[in-house]
C-alpha cells in the first residue's frame, strides 16, 4: 500500500544562531525517537539547496558549461559545485584535530605544577588557569568537530543527490543504439558503486586535510620535547612506507 509521506519543515532553518551552534535543533528529532519508533512522517525536508531538483539544475549548469576537451570534468565540476564547504568542512577538521594536543600539553603543566616544591611551585591561579584551558579546548573541539562533520554531511547529501539526478536523467534519456552498450548490471554499478564512490571519498576526506596537520604538530612538539631526535621515529616510519610501497608493487608487478 503506498502512502503519501509530508516531512517535516527543516529544522535547522527555523534554529536561531545558538541553536545552530551547538545543534540544539536536532534534540526534537532525537527526543521523539527515544519516546517512539520514527515514521517517514517524523522526518523534517532538506534544505532548499539540498534537494534534488535544486542540485540537479544546478549541478547540471557547471557540468555542461565545462570544456568536454578538459581532463577530470567530473572532479572539476563538483569542485565548483560544493568546493567551499568541502574546503570549509577540511579547514574545521584541521582545528578540531590540533586542539587535541591540548591535552598532553596542558597535563604536562597541570603535573609539573602539582609535583613542584612550595618554594617553586607557581601561583594556585596558574593551576586553575591550565586546568580551565585543557577543560575549554576540548569543548571547543567537540563544536569544531561536530560543525566539520555536519559540513561534510551537507557535501555529501549535495553530491548524492546530484549525481543521482544526473544518472538517472542519462539513463531515462539512453537511445535505443546507447543501450547496446549498457546493459542492467553496468547501469546498476553507476547508480550505486559509483556514486557510494563519491560518498565514501567525501566522507574520509576530512583527513586529506587534519593528517598531515597532525603529523607536522606533533614532529614539531616531539622535537621540542627530547631534541632532535625526535625525527627518528618518522623518519623511520617513512623509510617503511618507502619500502612497503615498493614491495607492494613488486608484487603487483610478479602477478601480472
Amino acid at each position: 500500500m503506498n502512502k503519501q509521506f509530508s516531512y517535516q519543515p527543516c529544522f535547522e532553518t527555523s534554529a536561531n544562531f545558538l541553536s545552530r551552534m551547538f545543534f540544539v535543533w536536532s534534540h526534537e528529532i532525537i527526543k521523539r525517537g527515544n519516546q517512539q519508533h520514527l515514521e517517514m512522517n517524523d522526518l523534517s525536508d532538506l534544505r532548499d539547496k539540498e534537494e534534488p531538483p535544486e542540485n540537479y539544475n544546478a549541478f547540471s549548469q557547471i557540468y555542461y558549461a565545462i570544456d568536454k576537451a578538459k581532463k577530470n570534468k567530473l572532479m572539476r565540476a563538483f569542485w565548483d559545485h560544493i568546493g567551499w564547504i568541502f574546503l570549509g568542512s577540511g579547514i574545521l577538521a584541521i582545528l578540531s584535530n590540533l586542539l587535541q594536543f591540548s591535552g598532553p600539553l596542558m597535563i604536562s603543566r597541570i603535573l609539573d605544577f602539582l609535583n613542584a616544591d612550595d618554594d617553586t611551585r607557581e601561583p594556585l591561579s596558574s593551576g586553575i588557569t591550565y586546568v580551565c584551558i585543557l577543560i575549554g579546548c576540548y569543548l571547543l573541539r567537540t563544536v569544531i568537530f561536530g560543525h566539520s562533520m555536519h559540513y561534510v554531511n551537507r557535501a555529501t547529501i549535495k553530491v548524492m543527490n546530484s549525481a543521482n539526478s544526473l544518472v538517472f536523467h542519462k539513463i531515462l534519456n539512453l537511445s535505443s543504439a546507447s543501450r547496446k552498450y549498457l546493459n542492467t548490471g553496468s547501469i546498476m554499478t553507476h547508480i550505486n558503486v559509483d556514486i557510494m564512490s563519491f560518498y565514501y571519498f567525501i566522507m574520509m576526506s576530512t583527513f586529506l586535510f587534519s593528517a598531515p596537520a597532525m603529523i607536522i604538530t606533533a614532529i614539531v612538539l616531539l622535537i621540542m620535547e627530547v631534541g632532535w631526535i625526535g625525527l627518528v621515529a618518522p623518519g623511520m616510519f617513512a623509510l617503511g612506507m618507502i619500502a612497503q610501497n615498493k614491495i607492494t608493487t613488486k608484487g603487483f608487478a610478479l602477478r601480472k
